[in-house]
């Protein structure tokens, strides 16, 4: 007897008062979503993924993950390594290759001292689709 009088209860508390209303009211503001162009976290939206040098907050690894065809994740975008000291060793992109399952570095890789001078640049061939952190790729069919 406790939920259905709780339950009643409720509904007479939400009836009461001059600005009652019998529904929700839409949002204003309520963003319309095309799902076409929609961008979705692993597809075209990468996933950030953090590793630190043992023991440590300082960070070791950062790259970006994306799901392939077959929904796992794999390294797929930007990538940079870090020395313990913090300052960045290298930085360019990874690319996942289906047919030899596995992620390789393509494009351009920027190769750094210690101290933050270039020690070299690599040109890793391949088509490169990023060029930098955080860049979406298209949804399909735009």
């Amino acid at each position: 007897m406790g939920p259905i009088l709780g339950a009643f209860v409720l509904t007479i508390a939400s009836g009461c008062g001059d600005d009652a209303t019998t529904g929700p009211e839409p949002s204003p503001t309520a963003p319309t979503t095309d799902t076409a162009t929609e961008l979705r976290r692993g597809y075209e939206t990468p996933i950030p993924m953090n590793e630190f040098w043992d023991g440590t907050k300082t960070l070791k690894y950062a790259y970006e993950m994306r799901f392939d065809t077959d929904g796992k994740l794999h390294r797929n975008g930007w990538g940079r390594a870090y020395y313990a000291n913090g300052a960045i060793e290298r930085e360019g992109t990874y690319r996942y290759d289906h047919e030899r399952a596995m992620s390789e570095r393509m494009g351009t890789w920027t190769y750094y001292e210690a101290d933050g001078s270039v020690k070299r640049v690599e040109e890793r061939g391949g088509d490169p689709v990023w060029t930098g952190p955080g860049q979406a790729t298209p949804p399909p069919g735009t």
